[in-house]
């Protein structure tokens, strides 16, 4: 028997609709436009920001976009909310990872920068994820992906751009000792090893994805019930717990599978695609 009760489905990006180094894939296509040939809401919910949303990403052309982990919620084109960090904050904790010498990353809604550190450890992960790739498939997967992994923090200007995320990455022992000097001022939506180094993912105070899909959902008329989401990393476990039915990717997080309602095949075996013709949501291709 069909679903009828699905209103809204939302989906992560990387590594849910489709892997870092590789686009969507056809079905997982007809899986979106199915659910809006039905009348079915579809709604983008990432971690990154307006302006490193991939290409094909935009091109489904869904309902709403939550990104920056939740800082900015849009719907059919009209920004709902927004939230960025406060000056002074993000002052201080520029000079205590100065001090502390690790990595900062910063995202406003259309850039994001990196120090010297930060880019060097991101350019590093990159070359180890793609190390099967010439020097040329990276680079067009890295403009494809729209991270540069370079060295532009001196181009960031306070009074130009409002961050809401931040992203700290050095040893584990000095990330936890940062993590307890900032985390009464902002959310700590993951903290994660990332290659060698351990990463801290933080946004503006009481904000995640989880409280971003209530919004929309609210101001929409949905019940949590009537929603869905899929997801894969430790930042999507607010998501599947603001939905009624939550889908962990197979290849998702070991912490988000023991939550999730149910787990589905990842990205490449058109995991959204069958667990949506599984439901009998939409019809088989």
């Amino acid at each position: 028997m069909k679903d009828q009760s699905v209103k809204m489905i939302y989906f992560d990006i990387d590594g849910t609709l489709r892997e870092e180094n590789s686009e969507i894939t056809e079905k997982t296509k007809y899986a979106i436009r199915e659910c809006k040939r039905q009348g079915i809401l579809t709604c983008i919910c990432t971690g990154r920001n307006m302006g490193s949303i991939q290409k094909d990403v935009q091109e489904l052309q869904m309902d709403g976009m939550i990104s920056g982990g939740g800082a900015s919620i849009r719907y059919r084109g009209q920004e709902l909310e927004r939230k960025t960090f406060p000056d002074k904050w993000l002052e201080e904790v520029g000079i205590l990872t100065k001090k502390e010498q690790v990595g900062l990353v910063l995202e406003t809604q259309k850039n994001v920068y990196m120090d010297q550190r930060a880019a060097e450890i991101y350019q590093q992960l990159f070359k180890e994820k793609t190390k099967e790739c010439t020097e040329e498939e990276r680079e067009r997967i890295k403009r494809k992906n729209k991270y540069l992994y370079k060295d532009n923090m001196t181009e960031y200007d306070l009074n130009q751009e409002k961050a809401h995320k931040i992203c700290i990455v050095g040893t584990q022992d000095v990330i936890n000792e940062i993590r307890h000097q900032i985390e009464s001022g902002c959310e700590i939506v993951q903290s994660v090893p990332f290659g060698k180094n351990w990463l801290l993912e933080c946004l503006p105070e009481g904000c995640n994805k989880g409280n971003a899909v209530r919004y929309l959902n609210q101001q929409l008329g949905i019940k949590k019930s009537e929603s869905m989401s899929f997801g894969d990393g430790e930042n999507d476990a607010e998501l599947l717990l603001a939905t009624g039915t939550g889908v962990a990717m197979e290849n998702g997080s070991a912490e988000l599978k023991k939550i999730a309602d149910v787990i589905c095949g990842t990205v490449q075996e058109d995991g959204i695609y069958k667990e949506l013709v599984n439901r009998k949501i939409i019809k088989e291709r």
